[in-house]
């Protein structure tokens, strides 16, 4: 029945077993030994790159583009967007440079970090960047509120604050009271406050504020760039728990006026790593019991358990000391070797361990099974391992640097694998009490009594597999691949929450196209950019000159005299007089009822109009210095600041590209000059096919642009293009292999059918399901290949070398085999799907898929085309 390689290659691991089986305790003492010795240099020696940029090749075209932009503006690269909002700007603001001046003192955790708009550049001439008619009408406001600004710069206590309110109330217009209300309503809530011993501040920044402007949240931002350690699994794990810990310690922040949330790439990255590293390690204890209890239904001992777990554990070991050899240092994709390795590598000592059973059961001592046992698996086994490596060698001559080096790695580790399964498995085996064989047993009846009403009817199994075959490679045509990794990352975490809501919300923050311009070309190719339907506005450094300055000047020169000389003095906060302040508030009350008449019952004027009230009816008893000094405290405490933002802003001076700070210039101008143009979507392309679009329609004008968008879309191209020739190099050195261990194209044939049904069922499958594929589910299609092969030439190997009497392969321990691995490795991918990682999740959800159609098609019409290939 088999060919004389078939039979060379049952020799030689028969031979090889029975000198293992001859010298077990010096075999098990050097593996230990080796073992013990490998780790230890693997520990000292394997390092981890989680930097997830370095994982696709450095010769592609985009990549340079990119990494050219990078090396321009390292501080736009892998960085944190500290996101700082509340209720009162004021204590926003507060709260953001507090925070910015703890993160510039901490130089050992970051290296760069900034407020955008923030600064004294911006805090001088901050007034000339609003609109011409915006800041006409800051200025209607702040003329308004003089009469309110002025005396306190001579008197600055709350009875001097309450006796010019009160005048402005009974002199002012109509158009006067609208544009205090703000004002009266913070006080309102202001003196609430005081009544009820509660800690408040009037946030006078309010008045500096347009309309549009106010009905915003107040919201700041930091963008920070920290100092990265690749060699760690978290690289921005100690300077991400830095800014957590002095955020901590803000006072807005304890008192939760003031939230402050983390978000950018970095962040992401950073919470898609605890993340995955949670997901995983659930899935790895429950691979953990899952398989224990697998192979104890499979082995009936746990003596026999105890050495396969052993064997598999000292082969991982030798193949992470090989990874340290090979790469020397892991990445996020490669490091997923171990998971490979477990639950493929269990798969050899199955086969071994239940073919040994069997002829134990059948009176074989044990010494003598073992042996037998390799010979009759070992040429099944041998090109498992070679088809199984060979799938994972195909990733070596990608593009996909990431997935290069797991192949390298996995595809030894097979070969490792079998190694341990020949040498190692039948020395611990053959040590093990007599009465360990004794009592197992191999149970092949209750597969055959499960899948022989199905397996019976022959003819109809393949005509189902036949129309199942050709409707799911139709189906295959709606396959997706989804290239936005934000849709991998764990929707619920802070970071990317964060992140999308900042796409709609503002500017900052938001995904962005990047195009590097030579100076003499900027003002054409901004023009041209700007011009096109998909881009709402395009940034250069020539943004930051502001328009309309003349008029702006002017602007703050009549502001400057309306405001009068008082507002240049420093303001020296003194004790307020109780009594004073008493008859300033009972003169005010009757100037509210007045202005409650005229206002016909306003909510501002009501809610005033009672905290007075209340304020005055409630006086007795209490420490009248005291409670007068608190709503003092509470109404003027932070007015001081606003006024001397106030006097540094009427200083504001012409603006022009040479007069920009160099801080601010290094942000747009690059150190040999080009210029940067930041290009804004007019979409939400957060949406791959809105992102994709709008990259086409850009390229059409700058070819050379960039940034994340751009990186998004083209590394999921490069991706797909990796793994579709990746499938490809693998089918055609499966084939190959088998080609020369088979020397038969129908048997060639049988192998590969079930295995490419089962791919063909699990890409639509996942149709049906509306999964797409992503950067990381996309390695399961040539794993599969691998894992399918392995499985499918067991029973075609067990049929062709040693054929049931009967010419059934469910009644075997092959079958039995194949169900037990297939269940292992179903558990240890299977498990992924669990992972909060969506990523992970959507992995083990494809491997899943894959693993029951494979064994669906190896267990059912395998075993049916086989008897119709090898009659009784």
């Amino acid at each position: 029945m088999g060919n004389q390689l078939d039979k060379k290659i049952g020799v030689c691991t028969g031979r090889w077993v029975r000198w293992s089986v001859t010298h077990p305790i010096a075999i098990i003492v050097s593996f230990v030994a080796a073992t013990i010795l490998l780790l230890s240099y693997t520990i000292d020696q394997l390092g981890i790159d989680t930097d997830t940029a370095e994982m696709l090749s450095e010769r592609l075209d985009w990549r340079q583009t990119f990494n050219s932009f990078r090396s321009a503006f390292p501080e736009r690269y892998k960085t944190i967007l500290v996101v700082v909002d509340g209720q009162r700007r004021q204590a926003v603001t507060d709260a953001a440079i507090a925070l910015l001046d703890g993160i510039h003192d901490d130089v050992k955790h970051f290296e760069t970090a900034f407020r955008p708009g923030g600064g004294e550049f911006f805090e001088r001439n901050g007034l000339l960047y609003l609109d011409l008619e915006e800041l006409e009408r800051l200025s209607d406001r702040l003329t308004t509120a003089q009469p309110l600004l002025g005396p306190l710069s001579a008197d600055f206590t709350i009875g001097t604050f309450a006796e010019t309110l009160d005048r402005a109330i009974r002199e002012g217009s109509e158009k006067d009271f609208a544009s205090l209300s703000p004002v009266l309503d913070q006080i309102a809530l202001a003196i609430e406050a005081v009544n009820t011993n509660r800690p408040y501040r009037i946030d006078w920044s309010e008045l500096l504020v347009d309309e549009s402007v106010a009905e915003q949240p107040p919201r700041e931002f930091l963008v920070v760039k920290p100092k990265l350690e690749f060699s760690r699994v978290q690289p921005a794990g100690d300077a991400m728990r830095r800014i957590r810990e002095l955020t901590k310690d803000l006072d807005a922040v304890k008192t939760g006026a003031v939230r402050v949330r983390l978000t950018g790439t970095v962040a992401m990255e950073h919470e898609e790593l605890i993340s995955a590293t949670r997901g995983a390690g659930l899935a790895g204890l429950l691979a953990l019991v899952a398989v224990t209890v697998v192979l104890w239904l499979a082995f009936r001992s746990l003596a026999i358990l105890a050495a396969a777990l052993v064997t598999l554990i000292c082969g991982l070991i030798a193949t992470a000391a090989f990874a340290t050899v090979a790469v020397g240092s892991l990445n996020l994709i490669s490091v997923a070797f171990a998971v490979l390795y477990i639950g493929l590598g269990i798969d050899f000592v199955i086969h071994l361990t239940l073919r040994s059973q069997e002829l134990v059961q059948k009176g074989t001592a044990i010494a003598a099974a073992l042996p037998e046992a390799a010979s009759d698996v070992g040429s099944s086994l041998a090109i498992a391992a070679a088809t199984t490596a060979v799938a994972f060698y195909s990733f070596v001559p990608t593009d996909f640097d990431g997935i290069s080096e797991l192949g390298v790695i996995a595809g030894t580790g097979m070969f490792i694998s079998l190694i341990t399964t020949f040498t190692l498995l039948p020395a611990l085996l053959v040590v093990l009490p007599r009465k360990t064989w004794s009592r197992t047993t191999v149970r092949t009846w209750t597969l055959d009594r499960v899948l022989r009403p199905i397996t019976s009817r022959g003819t109809a199994v393949i005509a189902v597999a036949l129309a199942v075959g050709v409707t799911s490679v139709i189906l295959l045509g709606l396959v997706r691949f989804d290239s936005n990794p934000i849709n991998l990352r764990d929707s619920e975490t802070e970071s990317v929450k964060t992140f999308l809501e900042l796409q709609t919300d503002t500017r900052i923050g938001r995904l962005t196209l990047k195009l590097l311009s030579p100076r003499p070309d900027v003002a054409d190719m901004k023009s041209r950019l700007a011009s096109l339907p998909l881009v709402e506005a395009v940034a250069s450094l020539q943004s930051l000159v502001p328009p309309d300055q003349e008029e702006k000047l002017m602007v703050l020169q009549d502001l400057d005299m309306a405001l009068g000389p008082g507002l240049g003095r420093e303001i020296a906060s003194r004790l307020p007089d109780p009594d004073r302040t008493d008859r300033a508030f009972r003169s005010l009350r009757a100037a509210i009822i007045q202005l409650d008449t005229r206002s016909a019952g306003s909510p501002t004027v009501t809610r005033l109009e009672h905290g007075i009230d209340y304020w005055l009816e409630n006086e007795a008893g209490a420490d009248p210095v005291a409670r007068v000094a608190a709503l003092q405290s509470a109404t003027l405490d932070e007015l001081p600041d606003l006024l001397n933002r106030l006097r540094l802003m009427l200083l504001a001076e012409p603006i022009d590209t040479s007069t920009l700070p160099p801080e601010i210039v290094d942000q747009w101008v690059s150190a040999d000059g080009r210029v940067l143009l930041e290009i804004f979507p007019r979409e939400d392309i957060t949406d791959e096919d809105k992102s994709r679009r709008l990259v086409e329609q850009v390229r059409q004008v700058a070819p050379d642009v960039t940034g994340l968008p751009v990186v998004y879309i083209e590394a999921g191209d490069s991706v797909v293009q990796a793994f579709r020739l990746a499938f490809l190099y693998a089918l055609i050195a499966v084939i190959l292999v088998l080609v020369i261990f088979l020397r038969n194209a129908i048997d060639t044939i049988l192998v590969l059918g079930p295995v490419l049904l089962a791919a063909a069922m699990t890409g639509a499958t996942a149709v049906l399901f509306g999964l797409p594929f992503n950067f990381a589910n996309i390695i399961t299609l040539p794993l599969l290949l691998g894992i399918g092969v392995a499985t499918t030439i067991h029973m075609v190997y067990r049929m062709r070398t040693a054929p049931p009497d009967g010419g059934n392969l469910l009644e075997t321990s092959t079958s039995q085999a194949v169900l037990f691995s297939g269940l292992t490795t179903l558990c240890s991918f299977g498990n992924l799907a669990f992972s909060p990682h969506d990523g992970m999740a959507s992995m083990g959800t494809f491997l899943t898929f894959g693993l029951i159609a494979t064994l669906l098609s190896t267990l059912i019409l395998l075993p049916v085309l086989l008897a119709k290939r090898y009659p009784r």
